[in-house]
């Protein structure tokens, strides 16, 4: 290779996304030219440092995507809501997530979102109250505890949310994969 390659050949060289004999012609080019070699450690910095940014940036905790704002562009997950920053997603079906989060003091909690299609009605959130009140009330080591509950938004846009202490394991629906479980199981499991 006796021309200064391209920069274009650089970055796809850095990128790994060149062919076996570009980038031994490359190679060998860059160790007998110091402009060459300078150019590629220059270029290399920057994809590191763009590498670094794309690290640092906050990530949908569904789909991983960037995710720059409070509720992700591609998939719809939250990321912050109310403080409330989601870091994973436990489950997801047609109506809403439900997401591990931090809570504003810190405390990882499971976070459930109620999504609607469209302005929920009077019934719907006399509902979300009232299971509220209920699992306020409820006070068993089998339970996780309740935390807090709010709705964020307006119109169809309204969601609900409710927030209990986060309990790692695995879930019965898992454990079902792996386990047939007797009678005599599943009595103790309902008690």
């Amino acid at each position: 290779m006796t021309e200064h390659p391209i920069g274009e050949l650089f970055e796809s060289y850095v990128m790994g996304a060149i062919g076996d004999l570009d980038r031994e012609k490359l190679e060998a080019h860059v160790v007998g030219c110091g402009v060459c070699a300078a150019v590629l450690a220059k270029e290399a910095r920057v994809e590191l440092a763009m590498f670094a940014i794309a690290q640092r940036a906050e990530r949908c905790p569904s789909c991983r995507r960037p995710c720059p704002g409070e509720r992700c562009l591609a998939c719809g997950a939250a990321r912050l809501v109310r403080g409330y920053r989601t870091v994973g997603v436990l489950a997801q079906n047609p109506n809403g997530w439900v997401y591990v989060a931090d809570a504003p003091d810190g405390k990882r909690v499971a976070l459930k979102e109620l999504v609607f299609r469209q302005i929920p009605d009077l019934e719907t959130i006399d509902t979300f109250a009232r299971e509220g009140r209920v699992l306020r009330q409820l006070d068993h080591p089998r339970i996780p505890r309740y935390i807090d509950s709010f709705a964020d938004g307006e119109g169809a846009e309204t969601r609900f949310y409710t927030a209990q202490s986060y309990v790692q394991g695995e879930s019965l629906l898992d454990r079902l994969d792996m386990h047939r479980f007797t009678e005599s199981e599943v009595r103790d499991i309902a008690q």
